[in-house]
C-alpha cells in the first residue's frame, strides 16, 4: 500500500539523519498536525518548551514550509501522516529532519494521536540529550 511505501521512506529518511547528522544547537523545530488530539497537543507543546524548541501547528505541507523559512530551524521533527512527511522530508532535504508517523484511529486528519515518547526520543537524539 502506498503507506507501507511511505513508512519505508520515512524509516530511511530517520536512519539517513541519524547517521549524518551532528548535534543541534537548540534550534529544533517540532511541526505539528492540526489534527492531533488536543491533550497529546498539549503534551507536545510542553515537551518543546521544556526542551527549548520552537513548536508550531501546521495544517499542511505549505503552512510547515512558510514557519521553517520563518524559524530558520537547524533540525526538524515532524508528526504527520505517511503523504505529508514525505513531502516535507523531500522540501527540507539536507536539513536533519526527523519523521514520526501519526495514528489515525478515526481515519485520516481527524483526532490524530501520536506516541509522545517518539517525539521525546526524536528531539533528544537531534539534541544528543
Amino acid at each position: 500500500s502506498k503507506d507501507r511505501v511511505g513508512s519505508s521512506i520515512i524509516r530511511f529518511n530517520n536512519a539517513l539523519t541519524k547517521a549524518a547528522s551532528k548535534p543541534m544547537e537548540h534550534r529544533v523545530l517540532i511541526l505539528l498536525p492540526r489534527c492531533l488530539r488536543k491533550p497529546i497537543l498539549e503534551q507536545i507543546l510542553q515537551l518543546g518548551e521544556r526542551s527549548h524548541c520552537e513548536t508550531a501547528t501546521v495544517g499542511g505541507g505549505t503552512a510547515a514550509r512558510k514557519v521553517i523559512e520563518r524559524v530558520k530551524p537547524t533540525g526538524i521533527v515532524a508528526i504527520a501522516c505517511e503523504k505529508e512527511l514525505q513531502e516535507g522530508m523531500t522540501a527540507v532535504f539536507p536539513k536533519p529532519s526527523l519523521g514520526i508517523i501519526n495514528i489515525r484511529p478515526h481515519g485520516p486528519c481527524k483526532d490524530t494521536d501520536v506516541e509522545v515518547a517518539e517525539v521525546e526520543k526524536a528531539i533528544a537524539w537531534l539534541l544528543r540529550r
